[in-house]
């Protein structure tokens, strides 16, 4: 699947988000979500402060990076934020940080996952949360991480394809 060699890469980048994007272990998205989505804009300062705070960014604070994202839908009653870093700095090939920040009821940010992916699925839960898959490439396979909301932020909750 990854042993396209048109020479463009364009092309190479179509084929892997055709991949990342595709239905899989009968989990079905309610909304996908990427890295390199161009709807991407500037976040609140709230969001951003949100993240800037947490220890997860430092890394990308020695790089100065900026940040990016847009809102998504995890529960009724709280505004939710995908995020990454802007202009894909400290990217690895198809590989970006992504921050989930969401705001409580009195408007206060929190981080509630930080994971390394190229793209993150929605998928209904039985819970008022629902859960969330991070996709990415490594070593020619596409990998998954289902992630479950535990009351604060969300955990990993196993691995849907393993090599």
């Amino acid at each position: 699947m990854f042993l396209v060699n048109s020479g463009s890469k364009l092309a190479s980048r179509v084929v892997l988000a055709a991949a990342l994007l595709s239905p899989f272990a009968g989990c079905k998205a309610q909304a996908t979500y990427t890295i390199e989505d161009e709807r991407m804009r500037a976040l609140p300062v709230s969001i951003s402060a949100a993240i800037q705070a947490d220890t997860t960014f430092a890394v990308f604070a020695d790089q100065e990076c900026g940040l990016v994202g847009r809102t998504l839908s995890l529960s009724s009653g709280s505004k939710s934020y995908f995020v990454t870093t802007a202009d894909a700095c400290g990217w690895g090939t198809s590989l970006g940080p992504i921050w989930l920040v969401t705001t409580n009821q009195k408007g206060i940010a929190g981080v509630i996952l930080y994971a390394g992916g190229y793209s993150l699925d929605v998928i209904p839960s039985r819970y008022s949360t629902k859960d969330v898959v991070i996709k990415y490439e490594a070593g020619g396979r596409i990998r998954s991480s289902r992630y479950h909301f535990e009351g604060k932020k969300y955990v990993p909750r196993g691995v849907l394809n393993k090599p």
